[in-house]
């Protein structure tokens, strides 16, 4: 998890009058900002900066704009270690989290790829069209398999590699979407000629915070009784070498989608 460093610094400035786990706190708009965002753990541990969507709820002193927040301690952030512009180390990140109520659903889509689907958050899941959206996310888990068939001269070095591109529409609504990690697999073509195998990808796992204009948009979605709706889809990103024909076929890509609104 990547937290505002503007958070970290509010909190810090707000922490003597915080009461038990909860601090009066305001709201922020989403903007981007630069984040130190983890790439590979282990030890040492790896980042790299992105650019980010931030905001959300901050505690400030005295009333704020969004009522009372409760406070997520085991919240963190990463930092660079030194002036390593790579390794780097978690410390601990408090954040205000913003009050109200979640309107949210699950969405599952298996099919061959490529393929399209609309995730929505009925709007039965408000209690009316006059709520306001604070914060929108979108937890995605996936998973590709694969059959692979490719024919060749005999003894020849084969390198097959997979992977599913994802996108999520309108374009620039959440935080990126990775293509899945790439699959791959070589070998030597057999006597026959021919290469057959199945394969599949471990099943990822992320959670995109949406962007100042994918709130916007779902904002408005709401508000016309709609409900929030996105466009999820993929695409093959299949590369094969050493064969003389080859297909991949069938592909097939396991998507599950939880879209949570926050409202006020």
């Amino acid at each position: 998890m990547i937290a505002c460093k503007s958070w970290v610094l509010v909190f810090a400035l707000f922490a003597a009058h915080v009461a038990g786990q909860t601090c009066p706190c305001s709201f922020a708009p989403t903007t981007t900002s630069q984040q130190v965002v983890l790439t590979q753990a282990g030890n040492p541990s790896r980042c790299q900066v992105e650019t980010l969507p931030v905001g959300g709820c901050f505690c400030v002193v005295g009333t704020g704009d969004a009522g009372t927040c409760n406070i997520d301690t085991s919240a963190v952030r990463w930092e660079f270690v030194g002036t390593s512009t790579d390794v780097c180390t978690s410390v601990s990140n408090p954040v205000a989290l913003c009050p109200g109520n979640e309107a949210s659903f699950t969405c599952v889509f298996d099919d061959n790829v490529a393929w399209s689907f609309v995730c929505t958050i009925p709007q039965s899941q408000f209690p009316s069209t006059a709520v306001t959206i604070t914060s929108l996310t979108a937890t995605i888990k996936q998973e590709d398999n694969f059959t692979f068939t490719g024919d060749g001269p005999a003894g020849t070095s084969f390198e097959v590699a997979y992977s599913t591109g994802n996108t999520i529409l309108p374009a620039g609504s959440f935080g990126n979407w990775p293509d899945t990690p790439i699959k791959l697999d070589t070998g030597v073509i057999p006597a026959s000629g021919t290469v057959t195998f199945s394969d599949s990808s471990d099943v990822a796992s992320i959670t995109l915070q949406a962007t100042g204009s994918g709130i916007a948009f779902a904002q408005n979605s709401v508000s016309s009784g709609n409900g929030a709706s996105f466009l999820f889809q993929t695409s093959q990103e299949a590369t094969a070498s050493g064969f003389e024909s080859n297909e991949f076929f069938p592909v097939f890509s396991r998507v599950s989608v939880t879209l949570i609104a926050v409202y006020v």
